[in-house]
């Protein structure tokens, strides 16, 4: 099938303003592309530059690297090779433990050398492999959708990420796996049904968050998240939650308050606090948005605390950020 040229947009959503997935927000760029078989390809320095991705290896074989992310492709080879290394605390040890994962996946087409002497990838897979929130054909533009992880400012990411999908080709197989000591990748990826496909992406952060609360608040009990990661389909399924919301950026988790997230609340919102009588408030109009600790090591590793009680039910639940946080939109 011939080769034909196109358009390829990055888009920034760290701070729009419109509704997702068409924002209105001028942070974006635009990329020659092209499309072969369908599928939508941009040059992988193209990918590398507007993902600020550091980009190394050879003129066939790729390495993609972002937050803790190694990617590899290889010229005329279908199978993308992510690579995953860290390390998350074990309270009950007091121990450092070591997680290593090596994800392989499918493209729908291999990255090639074009007749302009220049490497194509697929768009798709390969940013939403990176982290990207959603890609897609929007206004007859294929775009992609990114919290610009990486970026250097006032309030810059340096967190590790986990991301993976259905693309991911053992998927079923590791979706039981241990990404820190007490919580699998099922109790962390995107719960949507229907036509959205599993979804992950997760700052190891928020893995040490959540084993610091469950050895600080829950005595090493057993800690069941309600929610963690959602996808952009299944965060716009939810009634009245924000379209960029830092569950979406793999930076937030919610206990339920069945599963002792009232009490959690109480005991998360009372760290926040310290000295002080209640803790700094940043984000929507008080008396809702976020309340962000002042406390500088606090025991359950968090930084943003959604304030509650929520909703008209009058219910209580513990809803928590890691860095980067809501006042920067980042």
């Amino acid at each position: 099938m011939a080769i034909t040229s196109c358009k390829v947009k990055f888009v920034d959503i760290k701070g729009g303003t419109g509704s997702l997935p068409e924002p209105n927000d001028e942070r974006s760029v635009l990329v020659d592309g092209l499309k072969k078989d369908s599928v939508v390809f941009a040059r992988v320095e193209d990918v590398s530059s507007c993902l600020k991705c550091s980009l190394s290896g050879s003129s066939t074989n790729m390495v993609l690297q972002r937050n803790g992310q190694i990617l590899e492709l290889v010229v005329g080879s279908k199978t993308m090779k992510a690579n995953f290394g860290y390390f998350v605390k074990n309270y009950q040890t007091g121990k450092q433990v070591s997680y290593s994962f090596q994800w392989l996946s499918t493209l729908p087409a291999a990255p090639f050398v074009h007749t302009d002497g220049k490497r194509y990838v697929p768009v798709d897979l390969v940013a939403m492999q990176l982290g990207a929130l959603i890609t897609g054909t929007y206004n007859s533009v294929f775009t992609v959708y990114d919290f610009r992880v990486g970026e250097a400012g006032n309030n810059p990411d340096n967190n590790t990420y986990i991301v993976g999908g259905s693309w991911v080709t053992n998927w079923s197989t590791i979706s039981g796996s241990y990404l820190a000591p007490h919580f699998k990748i099922n109790e962390l990826f995107s719960k949507g049904s229907g036509s959205s496909y599993r979804q992950l992406k997760v700052a190891v952060s928020l893995l040490t968050s959540l084993e610091a609360v469950r050895h600080a608040y829950r005595d090493d009990g057993a800690l069941k998240v309600f929610r963690a990661f959602r996808s952009w389909e299944d965060n716009r399924g939810i009634s009245g939650s924000w379209d960029r919301s830092f569950h979406m950026r793999g930076r937030a988790y919610d206990i339920a308050s069945g599963d002792g997230g009232t009490a959690l609340y109480s005991d998360v919102y009372k760290e926040f606090c310290g000295t002080a009588s209640e803790p700094l408030h940043t984000g929507a109009a008080k008396p809702y948005g976020f309340w962000k600790t002042r406390v500088a090591n606090g025991a359950s590793g968090g930084y943003e605390i959604e304030t509650m009680p929520r909703g008209s039910e009058n219910t209580t639940w513990l809803h928590l950020q890691v860095k980067p946080g809501c006042e920067e939109q980042n």
